[in-house]
């Protein structure tokens, strides 16, 4: 309905109208998808925490990229264990703080051997710019790191979930 008012309404050629129409397949495919993930969260009462994790993942995947799922279907399940699953895990885990090292230090040491991870779709072919996504992706995950340990600290409530 869009693309064809689109279509009726601006000059635009068939190359252009399909870009449009698999921009808008993709943001309603992610809002639904978004919206399934929420609505589990709120119905087990972590929604915040599920927020949370959602941003730092999305923080550290804008610069590491990553591999996609080869369905919707795929997505949405696999965000709904990563994200639902690592919430309830760390909200029910307490893990001692070497234990919470050797993970950061295997966390790290993946990302500075996989990231950025490029796809067929968007492959990294400047080594410039692979160099800088790689920096990028591990001091996202310092910073989170960092961050996550200071409000453990700052807000002892919050511990169980960092």
């Amino acid at each position: 309905m869009c693309v064809k008012f689109i279509a009726k309404n601006l000059k635009k050629s068939d190359i252009e109208l399909k870009e449009v129409n698999y921009g808008i397949q993709v943001f309603l495919i992610n809002t639904i998808k978004l919206a399934i993930l929420f609505l589990l969260a709120f119905i087990l009462g972590i929604l915040k925490y599920t927020l949370i994790a959602l941003i730092s993942f999305a923080f550290i995947r804008m610069f590491a990229a990553g591999v996609h799922a080869r369905s919707n279907l795929g997505c949405t399940i696999t965000n709904i264990i990563l994200f639902i699953g690592n919430v309830y895990l760390s909200m029910n885990v307490v893990l001692e703080k070497p234990v919470k090292t050797v993970i950061f230090i295997i966390s790290l040491s993946l990302i500075t051997i996989y990231a950025p991870s490029d796809t067929e779709e968007r492959p990294l072919i400047s080594k410039r710019l692979r160099k800088k996504l790689k920096a990028c992706s591990i001091l996202c995950s310092i910073v989170l790191t960092l961050s996550a340990e200071f409000i453990a600290l700052k807000y002892k409530n919050y511990e169980k979930i960092v």
